[in-house]
């Protein structure tokens, strides 16, 4: 489920041309932990999806997978 969360927020970060450094400095963490978490190898918890909804400016079910874009 991570590896998949992180491939989704890759390719919405993607749509926004926003460079993997961009987002984590928007998300307020480090460049390696966030790319741990786009690769797959760190979980995402629950309360993190709302600032990475808010971030990339996508519902929380384009996140998730539960709508199309």
């Amino acid at each position: 489920m991570s590896k998949e969360l992180g491939s989704r927020l890759k390719a919405l970060a993607a749509r926004k041309k926003l460079r993997q450094t961009e987002l984590a400095a928007r998300m307020g963490m480090d460049y390696g932990h966030l790319n741990r978490v786009l690769n797959g190898k760190r979980p995402i918890y629950a309360e993190e999806l709302p600032r990475y909804a808010q971030v990339l400016e996508v519902s929380l079910e384009a996140i998730l997978g539960m709508e199309e874009r």
